[in-house]
């Protein structure tokens, strides 16, 4: 089915920019990136990519909450993605 697609393909991207991620069995996947996820969040704002800051839970620093579903919508994630962590670079 298509959250399956869009999570194996978030998961192959996420493994691509040693991203730590945590498999799931929801519509969504829980990662955990380096820096300021604030400013991460939105630079994929910028990008017309909406992801949900969970850093401020605990034991959730750094992490991210990232809808998959539509496999269009999560090809658009993971160039945002990709983008947004090469600028920081």
């Amino acid at each position: 089915n298509e959250v399956q697609q869009s999570k194996f393909l978030l998961y192959g991207a996420l493994d691509a920019l040693h991203v730590q991620y945590w498999r799931s069995d929801a519509n969504f996947v829980l990662a955990r990136f380096a820096g300021d996820t604030e400013r991460l969040v939105q630079r994929l704002a910028d990008r017309g990519v909406f992801v949900r800051d969970r850093s401020g839970e605990a034991g959730c620093a750094g992490c991210l909450r990232m809808t998959t579903g539509i496999v269009h919508d999560t090809r658009a994630l993971i160039a945002a993605l990709e983008e947004a962590l090469c600028d920081e670079a």
